[in-house]
């Protein structure tokens, strides 16, 4: 099985990184092993005998982009709390550790805008995530353009499709590739 960051096992320095004071998330016994085995299932036989597979464990599909599928726990069997599930499809993980870096380097003043990324597996190739949904207007989207604008940071790819609301605040659900600017990755990274 493949290691996996749980904010309580931490060090404060990193739990300080990442914004992490507590969590609404709970991973339940077994959770662990079902994301596994979705992740195993994705390689061997494809997504979807993996969906089926998470859904049979009470895990259902919220959907699926390029790179990720992403699941939810609307029954609350083993996940607890609103979250979400992204998991890679390939085995590079390489968004999933985008997303990562981005919650952890963006600024702190900011960082209530995004998604709290929870727990990650050492190979990236999942991470649980704080879930955030509901109706965004397009002045939400102008709003969060202005706000990084005035902060220096240039937002590219921002949509509906990309941003949630969680007790009525703005959440960029999604921003693991094409939400900054290639300049802000650039510098973030080195």
């Amino acid at each position: 099985m493949v290691d996996y960051i749980r904010t309580s096992d931490s060090t404060d320095i990193v739990r300080k990184q990442m914004g992490i004071t507590d969590t609404n998330c709970s991973p339940k016994r077994g959770l662990v092993e079902v994301i596994e085995d979705t992740v195993d299932l994705v390689d061997t036989h494809g997504v979807e005998t993996a969906l089926q597979r998470a859904e049979s464990t009470s895990l259902e599909s919220l959907g699926r982009g390029g790179d990720r599928v992403v699941l939810h726990d609307p029954k609350d069997r083993l996940l607890g709390g609103e979250c979400v599930i992204k998991i890679n499809k390939w085995t590079d993980g390489v968004s999933n550790l985008i997303e990562v870096r981005n919650w952890c380097m963006v600024p702190e003043d900011l960082r209530h805008t995004l998604a709290k990324v929870y727990f990650f597996s050492s190979n990236h190739r999942w991470l649980i995530m704080e879930k955030a949904s509901g109706d965004v207007e397009e002045q939400d989207i102008t709003d969060l353009y202005r706000l990084y604008d005035n902060r220096g940071i240039e937002l590219v790819d921002i949509s509906e499709e990309n941003v949630g609301r969680k007790k009525g605040m703005v959440k960029i659900i999604d921003y693991a590739r094409g939400v900054f600017s290639d300049d802000y990755n650039t510098a973030m990274y080195l």
